[in-house]
């Protein structure tokens, strides 16, 4: 299944870079950064060969105990578990996001993830440029992958906030 989306407004008007109501001076952003995000794919792959064992085992226990239908129900059961799982397994071993990351002289650190590498390239570039140019402005919706919002602070202080 991909990853859950919704837009957001980025622009750069007087000075200041929006992240939809999240604002920051240009003067603060120390830095930009682009990152690649790619799943724990032999992880993945690890508990999922060990829920098909576990499913399989539990199948061949059911289907010993009670033959006949509740045995032939159990398996089709199984089978259809194991297809759905696969699929999702598929989906997430080719899933890639994009995140870029801007970082403020307070230290702190934002990041937009979107599965489009394209936009998040581009943005980072965007804003660098308004960075160095006092007239730039822009308005773009960048489409991003909604979860969980990490905000660090510090060196190695990390804050979740689940939305």
């Amino acid at each position: 299944m991909p990853p859950k989306q919704e837009s957001i407004d980025v622009r750069v008007s007087k000075r200041i870079l929006w992240f939809g109501s999240e604002a920051y001076p240009l003067r603060n952003i120390t830095r930009t950064n682009t990152l690649v995000l790619t799943p724990n794919r032999g992880l993945a792959i690890k508990r999922y060969l060990i829920s098909v064992a576990l499913w399989l085992v539990g199948m061949a226990v059911v289907a010993s105990v009670a033959p006949g239908f509740v045995g032939v129900l159990a398996f089709v059961g199984v089978l259809a578990l194991i297809v759905v799982k696969t699929i999702k397994l598929i989906e997430f071993l080719n899933l890639i996001l994009y995140q870029l990351v801007i970082e403020t002289a307070a230290a702190s650190h934002q990041g937009l993830v979107s599965a489009n590498g394209d936009e998040i390239f581009d943005l980072a570039e965007r804003i660098t440029d308004a960075i160095d140019d006092p007239e730039a402005e822009f308005h773009t919706q960048i489409q991003i992958v909604k979860g969980d919002n990490i905000t660090m602070h510090g060196d190695h202080s990390v804050g979740k906030a689940v939305r």
